[in-house]
């Protein structure tokens, strides 16, 4: 993808391979160095620093040439045309496709392709050709690739021609991202001067939490102790009363008794 989609510096096409190298792999190092904040759904993205005016008008352009390359082919007859030329082309080669009407499986084929790009359908096309395409993996991991004696579906096809658009989406969503972001991070720079007063600050504040808990915790005490001694009161209130009342009761049952 590096070599197919060319960069447009002051209206002209930049076929430097080494250029868009670099110009991606800035992009890559941008866009590792978002950071969002804010809750699901509601993120806000922040780079430490702006993209320069430079580099912003390098990635737009960039952007406008990933955007007409990633254009799916239903939007242009004549590259549907080409498309299903090149199918044709290639199934042409597989005995186990031969048919009567080669065309109407070439425009099916098409079909199935109509809403991807047209470098990736034709980077596809060549990788089946040249026997790139990995089928599967062995066990012990290695590549098993892609039989030259049949032809791919029309499924198998569209499956790597997303593989082959796959790196241009990436970078295109990247750069969409990156010319979206409008506020930088902001890191508070503090002196040696400035956390030792914080953290005096810190200390001292911690140290009256401590007394305050503690002459608290002592007030709790003394409130248990003085609820504890009411209770013992009342209850030896309550035991004097029942030995007055037996008392009385027992007096007034010795004077019934002479009576």
């Amino acid at each position: 993808m590096a070599n197919e989609v060319a960069i447009r510096h002051g209206g002209g096409i930049s076929t430097d391979a080494m250029g868009l190298a670099q110009l991606q792999d800035t992009i890559q190092r941008v866009y590792a160095s978002i950071e969002s904040e804010g809750r699901p759904g509601r993120f806000v993205d922040r780079l430490p620093q702006l993209p320069t005016p430079p580099f912003r008008r390098a990635i737009q352009d960039r952007r406008v040439a990933l955007h007409a390359a990633l254009r799916p082919i239903s939007m242009a007859s004549a590259e549907v045309e080409t498309v299903r030329r090149a199918v044709a082309a290639f199934l042409g080669g597989y005995l186990n496709i031969k048919t009567e009407n080669p065309a109407a499986i070439a425009a099916g084929y098409t079909a199935h392709l109509s809403d991807q790009p047209l470098f990736a359908i034709l980077a596809a096309l060549d990788d089946f050709k040249h026997q790139r395409v990995v089928d599967r993996h062995t066990e012990d991991g290695r590549p098993v690739y892609f039989t030259l004696d049949h032809a791919p579906s029309a499924y198998r096809l569209l499956a790597h021609v997303k593989k082959c658009a796959e790196a241009a989406q990436v970078e295109h969503h990247q750069i969409n991202r990156i010319l979206a972001i409008t506020k930088t991070t902001e890191q508070a720079h503090v002196s040696p001067e400035e956390r030792q007063r914080v953290g005096e600050a810190m200390a001292k504040l911690a140290g009256g939490m401590v007394k305050r808990i503690t002459k608290e915790a002592e007030a709790d005490r003394q409130k248990t102790r003085a609820e504890a001694q009411e209770a013992r009161d009342r209850a030896e209130r309550i035991i004097q009363d029942a030995k007055r009342r037996n008392s009385q009761l027992d007096a007034a049952s010795q004077e019934q008794a002479i009576g």
